[in-house]
C-alpha cells in the first residue's frame, strides 16, 4: 500500500510538474507556488497510504488476536477445567505433585505435561500467542494485548505455564514469557502454595 501510494505519488508529481526541473526555463511565482502544492499533495498521498496501511494492519491483528483469545478460552475450559468450572481431575493430581516439596518438577513436567497431548496442546498454543504479539503488534500495543491474555490465565494455570517452562529447549518460550511480565504476578508465597495443596488433596481424597 505504502509502496503503490508512493509510486502513484511521484509519478503524478513528476508527470504534472516536471517543468519546474528545466532550469532553462524561467520560474514564475506562480510557478513555484504551483510546483510546492504538487510537492504537498504528493506527500499527502503517500501519507494517506501509510495510513491507510498502517490501519489495515492494525485491524488484521485484532481480529486475528480476538480469535486467539477465543481459542484459547475454549483450550483452557476443556484441558483444565470441568463443565461446572472447576479444576479436573488431571490438573488437581497436577497441582498436588507440583506443590510436593519433594518433586522433582522437571520429571512432573516431562510426565504430566509434555507427556498429555491434551494438556501440552494448551501451552503451545500459549506461546503461539505470545510470539503473534510479538511479531505482529505494534510496539506501543504489545503491553496491553500480553495483558489482556494475562488476566486471562487463572493463577492455578499460571503457577503450570511457569513449570511448562523449564524445558530448556523453549529458550524463546521462556523469553517471551519473561519479556512481556507475564508471571510477574503469580502470587508464589507459602500461603498460596499450601492453599493449593490442602484444596487438591481434598479433591483428590474426595474423587478416590
Amino acid at each position: 500500500g505504502v509502496i503503490i501510494g508512493s509510486y502513484i505519488g511521484g509519478c503524478l508529481f513528476f508527470y504534472f510538474y516536471k517543468d519546474m526541473f528545466d532550469l532553462k526555463t524561467p520560474k514564475t511565482l506562480w510557478d513555484i507556488l504551483t510546483g510546492l502544492s504538487g510537492v504537498f499533495s504528493s506527500v499527502g498521498l503517500v501519507w494517506i497510504a501509510f495510513l491507510t496501511y498502517r490501519n489495515q494492519k492494525l485491524n488484521a491483528f485484532q481480529t486475528e488476536f480476538d480469535n486467539l483469545l477465543k481459542e484459547h478460552e475454549k483450550s483452557l475450559n476443556s484441558n483444565f477445567y470441568n463443565l461446572d468450572g472447576k479444576l479436573n481431575f488431571h490438573s488437581n493430581y497436577l497441582l498436588n505433585k507440583i506443590t510436593n516439596s519433594e518433586a522433582n518438577l522437571t520429571n512432573v513436567a516431562k510426565i504430566y505435561i509434555y507427556g498429555r497431548e491434551e494438556v501440552s496442546r494448551y501451552f503451545i498454543l500459549l506461546y503461539r500467542i505470545l510470539d503473534r504479539i510479538d511479531i505482529a503488534a505494534p510496539n506501543e500495543d504489545k503491553k496491553r494485548y500480553t495483558g489482556l491474555l494475562r488476566v486471562c490465565i487463572p493463577y492455578e494455570i499460571l503457577l503450570l505455564v511457569s513449570i511448562n517452562s523449564l524445558n530448556p529447549e523453549f529458550s524463546r518460550y521462556k523469553y517471551l514469557l519473561e519479556k512481556f511480565s507475564i508471571l510477574e504476578h503469580l502470587p508464589l508465597s507459602a500461603k498460596f502454595i499450601s492453599d493449593i495443596r490442602v484444596k487438591t488433596t481434598n479433591y483428590l481424597f474426595d474423587n478416590i
